[in-house]
């Protein structure tokens, strides 16, 4: 089976990286293609860089350069979106989406005013079209977290399955366990 894989930056670290590194396990017998920005990092599979240029203070809108499943993906059986980009699958292939909620900027209050306001305007009015094209599309979605589904929920009527993020439990060691909390990420609603 000949199955594409897009995420956005490669080597970024964090839970987009950890579910790339497992789900390439899981495909390690199929022909996947990795298709991204940017690859800070190596990886054991094909990697195919969609833009020649980085725009590192407008990243946000680097990444809608590809809001559309590019041409390219057609020749695939299967599409894994692991970015947290506007994706719209443009071709008869099964899509699945892991939606980490990097796009539902609509919902929490943030960026609603000042420079913020000004530099997410563009990105707030392609979001709107986006809100419209999603429903149209053939996308199974998956959420980090119960969060993230209901922001996904809310902001764009789409529901979704939940998976949480995988986790390598060679990279812990012991601690010494005292009563609180432990977080293995950024403390953020969506986690």
């Amino acid at each position: 089976m000949k199955i594409v894989v897009y995420q956005t930056i490669i080597g970024g670290g964090g839970g987009t990286d950890q579910v790339l590194f497992s789900l390439l396990d899981r495909l390690k017998n199929d022909d996947v293609t990795v298709f991204c920005q940017s690859s800070l990092i190596k990886l054991d599979a094909k990697v195919v860089q969609l833009l020649p240029f980085r725009l590192p203070m407008l990243g946000i809108y680097q990444n809608m350069l590809n809001t559309r499943t590019p041409r390219q993906f057609a020749n695939f059986d299967m599409i894994y979106v692991l970015s947290g980009n506007m994706v719209i699958n443009t071709t008869n292939k099964p899509m699945t989406f892991f939606n980490s909620n990097n796009f539902g900027l609509s919902s929490d209050g943030r960026y609603k005013s000042g420079l913020w306001k000004l530099y997410y305007l563009p990105y707030k009015i392609m979001m709107n079209k986006f809100k419209k094209d999603v429903k149209k599309s053939s996308v199974e979605f998956i959420s980090n977290s119960m969060y993230s589904a209901s922001l996904l929920a809310k902001d764009f009527g789409v529901k979704s399955s939940i998976k949480y993020h995988t986790i390598n439990p060679k990279e812990f060691h012991s601690i010494n366990s005292k009563a609180g909390v432990i977080n293995v990420s950024r403390f953020s609603p969506e986690k």
